[in-house]
């Protein structure tokens, strides 16, 4: 499945995943395989869960996902967490990684503005690891972020494909 994403990400053209080609038929097993081991997951920790409840804080996405609580105290579904995980395991680590390999060789290539940046991580964190609450507070290192995604954005182009007609 990650073979066919990124080799899909690098054409102009995608051919429906409905069409039966030896891609997409390879591309389908390999979402199914992909999907067994997720759901194999998702239900062992709900086994887990009930037997042993969380105490404290998810010590882990999926149990981040599974504790997670719409407007309504809803709870997500298999399918949904299947799908959250499906983004995070396809198209969130690649992304990420390009973008801070980017954000690094621009701050490599630029002393100055990697001074800068640094020098705000350390007053804004003064010596301690950072919370989520310090991104707002990183507003130069935000700007070379954004800077690095307007320069060489991660994701270029994103194909689509119709489920219906």
């Amino acid at each position: 499945a990650f073979k066919f994403f990124t080799e899909r990400s690098g054409t102009g053209f995608a051919i429906p995943e409905w069409v039966p080609t030896p891609t997409n038929v390879q591309y389908t097993a390999a979402v199914k395989e992909l999907d067994s081991v997720i759901y194999a997951l998702i239900a062992d920790r709900r086994r887990a869960e009930a037997a042993a409840p969380l105490e404290g804080p998810p010590k882990d996405l999926l149990q981040a996902l599974m504790t997670a609580e719409d407007v309504d105290g809803g709870k997500m579904t298999d399918q949904a967490l299947r799908d959250e995980l499906m983004t995070f395991l396809i198209a969130g680590q690649e992304t990420s990684a390009i973008l801070l390999a980017w954000a690094t060789a621009y701050l490599a290539s630029k002393p100055w503005v990697q001074q800068q940046a640094y020098q705000e991580v350390q007053r804004v964190l003064e010596g301690r690891q950072p919370q989520g609450d310090d991104v707002e507070k990183l507003l130069y290192l935000m700007g070379v972020i954004c800077e690095s995604m307007r320069l060489r954005p991660p994701a270029f182009m994103v194909g689509r494909c119709a489920n219906e007609t």
